[in-house]
């Protein structure tokens, strides 16, 4: 019989987890050792007749050169499991390090920061003002922001022909020029006052306090609101960090080893004067 089926006829059944657990075992479970355990937890397969119980508990970081296949991918990424003995049913997440793929990244979190925007104008009724003012202007200043930014990118890939911010660390050295033109936009999209990210962000922030207030007025429940104003400002804080992250990584770390020497025009006039006019527009409108 399976466990469910043991469990459902009244027997006890050992278990056993690589992690520590709090509290009791439920009914029906005592603590015992891996080997004769018909409940386990872990990485590693137990004997074929227990359950076999396996968390999400692993991040794999996974890069590449354009144009790799996904078998490929899929075929490394199977060998590096299986030399560590770990099963791919483990991962939970696949982290990239590729540099234009984070600012795409980056733009569905930002849609989701739109996304509550309209939800709070359908909430407030008559009184969306805030939600939709803040809703417009974080379309436009986001399209405003990665305006700059992937162009920023596509001026280290011509130069490193990489997007990997293993190969492409340390390329902003000593070229304040650009660093003004990557870290204008990001601290931008990261909210930071004076900037236009920071104005729309606000507006939205305000939106919600305000039917935080309509509720308390009202006299209901404003506790998921409240919630939902805290996930906001820690998304604004990953935002940040993330943004930190890559530039950091880009103009304050050591140059990668093997990167191909930086021709001293790097970047051409056109494309200097218009992450020029980019970056101005969202100090201007800041």
């Amino acid at each position: 019989l399976g466990v469910s089926s043991r469990l459902l006829a009244g027997e006890t059944l050992s278990f056993w987890s690589r992690w520590p657990v709090s509290g009791t075992c439920p009914a029906g479970l005592v603590w015992g050792e891996r080997d004769r355990a018909d409940v386990v937890v872990d990485w590693t397969p137990p004997r074929p007749e227990a359950l076999w119980l396996c968390p999400w508990t692993l991040r794999a970081g996974v890069g590449c050169r354009r144009g790799t296949s996904k078998e490929a991918i899929r075929a490394l990424f199977d060998r590096m499991m299986n030399g560590l003995g770990l099963p791919a049913r483990a991962v939970g997440a696949v982290c990239s390090i590729d540099l234009k793929r984070t600012f795409a990244c980056s733009s569905v979190s930002q849609i989701g920061f739109i996304l509550v925007g309209v939800s709070m104008q359908c909430l407030l009724g008559h009184h969306n003002a805030l939600a939709v003012d803040g809703t417009i202007l974080h379309i436009f200043n986001h399209s405003l922001i990665k305006m700059v930014l992937f162009p920023a990118a596509g001026v280290i890939h011509l130069s490193t022909h990489s997007y990997d911010l293993n190969e492409v660390r340390g390329f902003g050295r000593k070229k304040p020029l650009l660093a003004v033109l990557m870290g204008v936009p990001m601290l931008s999209l990261a909210g930071l006052p004076l900037l236009n990210g920071y104005v729309s962000k606000t507006l939205l922030h305000e939106s919600i306090v305000e039917y935080i207030h309509v509720l308390e007025h009202a006299g209901a429940a404003a506790g998921w609101f409240t919630t939902v104003e805290w996930l906001f400002l820690l998304s604004g804080g990953l935002t940040a960090a993330y943004m930190t992250k890559l530039f950091v990584a880009i103009f304050v770390s050591s140059r990668a080893v093997g990167q191909r020497p930086a021709l001293k025009d790097y970047m051409s006039p056109g494309t200097h004067a218009a992450l020029s006019v980019g970056a101005a527009l969202l100090l201007v409108l800041g």
